[in-house]
């Protein structure tokens, strides 16, 4: 009778889902990462997109996570080989992160800058680009993005943002959970001379003089996480998120009077995530892939300016202190 009323009780309290590794203090790994910054402009009326992105071979991101706090990484720039330099240029870079992460908050700051940009789609603009040649280059194109989101997880029971990032907790059962949070953040980039090339003035307008823009943003989110769990320690996972921001935004134009154009406007952010893995007692591994895209509206709407990140990496790692560390 004992027994039975113990299992009517906790069955109504309800068990957690995610094991959160209380004997084991620090979690080490080691990523492989490819990422792709963009800057891209979108006419709608003409129809035409044009994306740049520095040029990056690939990133060597150690981490170091203790607890179910917090994380902290840097990112290693591998070497670039001379001939996909002499195609795409050099880019100069850093990327900083931080993450804390809480049972059902997750907390994340960065630093990303570039210098050195080449167009992605330079054979669209002019048949005479890409291929063999080199692509068109911006090498003196500065960007910099830095800010903080935080992320809400509704259930906490049922869903971890952390097992399918950092993987510092293991869900142990398939679930999901609504998803809140908000962003600030600030973006600049900055040319010499203007930004889209003299062969596409026409379809872009005022925005074919622009060689500087600096967006400032918050935005909220909203969104949901489901993971599905096999045998335990198996996963596949993934959370979308979007909302609306308010941005001041500053322009600036070559040859224009409104040398500088400063207004509010409207946004959207976009965030994604997909992981696959193993999380066991000891080892863990996960294929993982996030996105973060902000999206400003400008020229009457006619004109979109993206700023997005998109990453994908390989990492393996660690559960330490009940292997003799």
């Amino acid at each position: 009778m004992i027994q039975l009323l113990q299992i009517i009780l906790f069955s109504q309290l309800g068990f957690s889902d995610i094991y959160r590794f209380s004997d084991r203090d620090i979690h080490l790994s080691l990523g492989m990462e490819l990422q792709e910054y963009l800057i891209d402009f979108e006419n709608t009326q003409y129809e035409r997109e044009l994306s740049l992105t520095p040029n990056l071979e690939g990133l060597v991101v150690p981490k170091i996570s203790y607890k179910d706090l917090f994380s902290l990484s840097y990112a290693f720039e591998l070497p670039v080989a001379e001939n996909e330099i002499y195609l795409r240029g050099k880019t100069k870079y850093t990327d900083l992160r931080f993450l804390f992460n809480f049972q059902n908050l997750r907390i994340n700051f960065y630093y990303l800058q570039y210098l050195g940009f080449f167009f992605e789609n330079s054979e669209l603009i002019s048949p005479s680009y890409g291929g063999t040649q080199p692509e068109i280059l911006r090498p003196q194109l500065y960007s910099r993005s830095y800010g903080g989101d935080v992320t809400w997880v509704k259930d906490k029971a049922t869903f971890s943002l952390s097992a399918l990032t950092t993987m510092v907790e293991r869900q142990e059962s398939s679930g999901g959970s609504l998803l809140l949070g908000a962003s600030g953040s600030e973006s600049h980039f900055e040319n010499p001379n203007e930004i889209i090339p003299i062969e596409l003035a026409n379809e872009f307008g005022l925005e074919s003089a622009l060689y500087a823009g600096k967006f400032q943003t918050i935005a909220a989110k909203f969104g949901y996480g489901y993971t599905y769990v096999y045998e335990k320690k198996w996963f596949l996972g993934g959370a979308l998120q979007l909302g609306p921001g308010l941005t001041s935004r500053e322009l600036r134009y070559l040859n224009v009077d409104s040398n500088n154009l400063s207004e509010w406007g409207v946004s959207l952010r976009v965030e994604g995530l997909i992981s696959l893995g193993y999380n066991g007692d000891v080892f863990y591994w996960n294929l993982n892939s996030e996105m973060k895209r902000d999206s400003y509206f400008v020229n009457n709407d006619e004109t979109t300016i993206g700023l997005s990140l998109l990453t994908a990496g390989l990492t393996f790692g660690v559960h330490l202190e009940e292997i003799g560390f």
